[in-house]
């Protein structure tokens, strides 16, 4: 199965030219492992654009060569190409002039490169407060170089080798610091154009979640879309267990220290 499953497929793309003075971007803001699969698969139940990480490298490169008909050996070419695969993005999955992305703070230079001063009309900041178990979600990830179990292994994951405490600590540490990054970076945004949701409360009232972005960023809304569908797979449940087992300890205490309390 391809990574981001079903997004990435030709289904969904919407093939479209939007006027620049009616389309509205979408950024989602966001850290590994916070749930945003099933929130980006919500925004395209509802309409809300295709979100998903187009500047992955793993989803970038496929994307250009179907929509670029060229064969892309490496990130460094993809990258070379940013100008029209940013052209092809709006062209395909733009929907009712929304367009909207997941982003990760490593990616985020390339969507400013990729749109140039383009402003987003809203930003969603996606959050865990489970800051031990996206830690150890992320570190499974890192080491099977799957988001989930069925997928095939992601090229362009980092190799971590073993996973011990030192490398537990520096993932946490990492998070730590991508999540400061939005944070920056979203204290200079109008507090009207962006909405924090927390993935743990999508995961209980997706509803009332979903309504509130709809409310804060005039967007359209059916409750009967906003609803979690059956997520796929988890990555190995059994190595989570044992990586909790042997650095769950040191890792809530790492929490504390870098959030204050354990959220």
């Amino acid at each position: 199965m391809t990574p981001g499953l079903s997004l990435i497929d030709p289904e969904y793309d919407r093939h479209s030219t939007p006027e620049d003075g009616s389309l509205r971007h979408l950024l989602i803001c966001t850290t590994p492992r916070t749930g945003g699969h099933a929130v980006c698969s919500i925004f395209a139940a509802l309409g809300w654009g295709v979100p998903m990480e187009y500047f992955n490298p793993d989803f970038m490169i496929p994307l250009q060569e179907r929509w670029l008909n060229q064969r892309i050996q490496s990130y460094t070419l993809a990258k070379e190409r940013l100008g029209p695969y940013a052209q092809a993005l709006l062209n395909n999955r733009t929907i009712h002039c929304l367009f909207s992305v997941k982003v990760f703070p490593d990616q985020h230079r390339l969507y400013q490169e990729a749109f140039g001063n383009r402003e987003p009309h809203g930003f969603i900041r996606l959050i865990r407060n489970d800051k031990v178990a996206q830690a150890i979600s992320f570190a499974v990830t890192l080491s099977t170089r799957r988001a989930f179990r069925n997928e095939s292994q992601m090229r362009f994951l980092p190799r971590v080798g073993e996973l011990n405490e030192d490398k537990m600590i520096q993932i946490m540490n990492w998070i730590h610091k991508n999540e400061a990054y939005w944070d920056t970076y979203l204290d200079q945004i109008e507090a009207k154009r962006c909405v924090n949701i927390i993935w743990e409360e999508v995961i209980v009232d997706p509803i009332t979640t979903f309504a509130k972005i709809a409310d804060q960023l005039y967007l359209p809304f059916s409750s009967e879309k906003a609803t979690l569908s059956k997520v796929p797979d988890d990555i190995d449940s059994a190595l989570k267990v044992q990586l909790t087992s042997r650095f769950g300890a040191r890792l809530s205490q790492l929490s504390r220290e870098l959030y204050g309390h354990q959220l």
